[in-house]
């Protein structure tokens, strides 16, 4: 694996011309087998470190490597040198993030239940239409007049979705800012124009496939709008940023000006396109499709019945239905107060918590074996419980 010659003298590079303040901590680029590790304190007498690969490199993303941040991306995700450097770059704005105290970290359950609505997708399309419009046209008029429309539109949905809204004003506020260094560290090294980068960067704004079906994934594109918005309207926004508890949005909307006689409604009737309903409509039929293929390519089933409380989940491999989630990838569980961990995919009926579950579903390679007290999985253990072989359903009582 190729270092780029830039990569190394990140650690010494004034990163303030992206962000006031900004310092690097500990990064490292890997491939399937080495790791280029730099700027670790436990290797102060190396420019950089090789190591084998291991399990905690994975992904581009920031992690605890020997109890300190260290930011980490993969060369295979990155185009060439220049991208490699700007990615490397946001990773390593999240561990100053860390560093600076951030405590603005989306629930990711929230992300899991957020609502698949159609007057709020179509509200959001319009509201993602003028932001966009707000930082691209030359005109200064027309950029304010698009800013305006978008908190007017935010204003309504924010009005209209509640505690569901928190998550996407803090992924905005999270990952906006890291997006935006990345997008500045292109500027400075790409042959495109700046104003081709930050098209770039906000077609996501535009797309409304995006928009509905990956809610985490789109508030990027919002968030480091909302940084160019802040360049161009409220001095000094990044040390307010990081000296408050605020969101973005909240120093947009706190630096625009309504007249007394503006009304803060849209000018516009809400219309639903055929493509939004198209969208939405094909979104909840693969969500139901997702549940379907799961129970089909299992080779057995395990129903538990029981009232239990689920612990753990990984929010990003989740699929929501009707009062039941696919957890494909794992699930912690407890079951008569001890813990059990199911690495197999899992469906989790609830009814208002999404931490509480009468019945569970597990979708096996084998059938498990009966047991004189319950069950034996393979890969699970035993699990307590009465068993009826003619349903594949195991009850769980707590006798006491």
């Amino acid at each position: 694996m190729q270092i780029p010659t830039t990569l190394p003298s990140l650690a010494a590079a004034d990163l303030s011309t992206y962000w006031p303040g900004f310092q690097a901590v500990a990064y490292a680029v890997y491939d399937d087998e080495s790791v280029y590790l730099f700027n670790h304190p436990n290797y102060p007498q190396e420019l950089y470190t090789q190591l084998p690969w291991s399990e905690a490199f994975v992904g581009n993303t920031l992690i605890q490597f020997h109890d300190y941040p260290t930011a980490i991306v993969r060369r295979a995700d990155c185009a060439d040198d220049v991208e490699l450097v700007a990615v490397m770059v946001h990773e390593l704005f999240h561990g100053y993030q860390n560093l600076q105290g951030e405590l603005r970290f989306p629930d990711e359950v929230q992300g899991v239940l957020y609502p698949l609505d159609t007057e709020n997708a179509a509200l959001r399309a319009l509201e993602r239409y003028y932001l966009y419009h707000a930082v691209l046209p030359t005109d200064k008029m027309a950029r304010d007049r698009h800013l305006r429309q978008f908190i007017v539109y935010r204003q309504k949905r924010m009005a209209a979705l509640g505690t569901s809204m928190q998550y996407e004003l803090l992924t905005e506020t999270l990952e906006g800012p890291a997006f935006y260094v990345e997008s500045k560290v292109m500027m400075e090294h790409s042959d495109l124009l700046d104003v081709e980068i930050v098209r770039n960067y906000g077609e996501g704004l535009l797309d409304k496939e995006d928009t509905v079906r990956h809610i985490r994934k789109s508030c990027y594109s919002s968030g480091v709008f909302l940084c160019y918005v802040l360049d161009r309207i409220r001095p000094n926004w990044q040390e307010e940023l990081f000296a408050s508890d605020v969101t973005l949005y909240s120093l947009v909307q706190q630096s625009v000006e309504f007249r007394e006689d503006t009304v803060i409604e849209p000018v516009e009737p809400l219309e639903v396109s055929d493509e939004l309903l198209e969208i939405l409509s094909r979104v909840k039929a693969e969500r139901a499709a997702a549940f379907a293929e799961a129970e089909q390519s299992a080779a057995a089933k395990l129903t538990i019945n029981g009232d239990f409380k689920i612990v753990g989940f990984d929010p990003m491999n989740i699929v929501l239905g009707h009062q039941r989630a696919l957890h494909n990838r794992f699930i912690r569980v407890e079951i008569l107060g001890s813990p059990y961990l199911f690495r197999r995919p899992v469906i989790a009926e609830y009814r208002t918590d999404l931490f509480r579950s009468p019945q569970l579903t597990l979708l096996l390679d084998e059938q498990p074996e009966v047991r004189e007290d319950g069950v034996f999985v393979p890969g699970i253990g035993e699990l307590p419980g009465r068993y009826e072989a003619d349903t594949f359903t195991l009850t769980v009582t707590d006798n006491k």
